[in-house]
């Protein structure tokens, strides 16, 4: 009897001391948890808050500095505003250094100023130093085709508000004609715009072409757009919306702006088409699927070209664009 007493005895001990130690260890470790929490509230977490924001402020400002390359109209512009239109430039034999400061220069004194941009790479890093550029008056040329003057790559270099130019692609004209000289050298001909305006209100560029009455033996077989001003934006894809087009336009290929999205491929490289010697700076490549006939469906000999652009490929050309242009030719 003693002895079951002696073992009850033990056994009781020995579970008032393991619960003593337990809730030692726990009240220790509460304490040490709540001394941890005291010491990072008032000090790390704090600081681990703050540097979470500087450095997802970083980060942020980065990428804001990268999207925001000169891809939108300038803040502040209210109603319309009416562009320069700027005249040609001479780059003959210049440097790409000179080219892209000329460049600069005039996308500063755009709706597209920015402080940020910086010509793309994909447009104009193939440009070559020190090479001749097809002049803005070779329209009629046999090659090799003339290299002096004004070059005709600055109608959209330095009009950059233009998304997307008109240049005429093909024609059928009499070679023996004596005045083809005055002909090619009228800005009309080269399809330099006429008036360029933004309107705020509706995100949406104008530009005005005036076709150019043609002698007999000159009959224009189709025009084409430019998209190099629009590819250096980032706004790579574009559609024509037919429905709100006024501008009849007969299309070469099946597959083409007006019944798909398509995307920019404009660049500016040292090529042969100009047929001198070593090449010259001069754009490409053939885009068949901008290529139509013009003509005018309304006796007033006007028509329109409505043209939505996107920096992303939609899924739809329904899809709001980023931004919009119209093009207006007429007689």
């Amino acid at each position: 009897m003693k002895f079951v007493i002696y073992v009850f005895t033990v056994i009781l001990l020995i579970i008032v001391l393991g619960n003593y130690s337990l809730n030692f260890h726990f009240e220790n470790s509460k304490a040490n948890a709540q001394m941890q929490v005291q010491t990072l509230s008032s000090g790390d977490i704090q600081n681990k808050y703050y540097d979470s924001i500087n450095t997802n402020s970083s980060k942020n400002e980065s990428e804001k500095v990268d999207t925001d390359n000169c891809c939108t109209p300038v803040k502040g512009l209210q109603g319309i505003t009416d562009i320069k239109v700027n005249s040609p430039s001479a780059l003959s034999y210049t440097t790409k250094y000179y080219v892209y400061n000329l460049r600069k220069m005039y996308v500063q004194k755009s709706i597209f100023a920015n402080n940020n941009y910086n010509p793309s790479e994909e447009v104009f890093g193939q440009i070559v130093d020190n090479k001749p550029w097809i002049a803005s008056n070779s329209l009629f040329d046999d090659k090799p085709l003339r290299t002096d003057g004004t070059s005709e790559e600055t109608r959209f270099i330095n009009n950059p508000a233009v998304l997307a130019a008109v240049q005429e692609n093909y024609g059928t004209y009499n070679p023996n004609s004596t005045n083809l000289d005055s002909i090619s050298s009228d800005p009309d001909v080269q399809y330099i715009p006429r008036k360029i305006q933004y309107d705020s209100n509706k995100n949406e560029i104008t530009v005005e072409y005036h076709i150019p009455n043609y002698p007999k033996e000159y009959v224009v077989k189709s025009i084409s757009l430019k998209g190099i001003n629009a590819r250096d934006f980032g706004y790579k894809y574009a559609f024509i919306d037919v429905s709100k087009s006024t501008l009849g336009m007969r299309f070469l290929e099946s597959d083409n702006i007006s019944n798909q999205i398509i995307e920019f491929k404009d660049f500016i490289h040292l090529g042969g088409a100009c047929g001198v010697e070593g090449g010259c700076n001069n754009g490409s490549p053939k885009q068949p699927m901008l290529e139509f006939e013009p003509y005018f469906k309304s006796s007033n000999a006007e028509g329109e070209i409505y043209i939505k652009f996107w920096r992303n490929k939609p899924f739809s050309p329904l899809k709001a664009p980023d931004i919009t242009e119209k093009i207006v030719l007429k007689k």
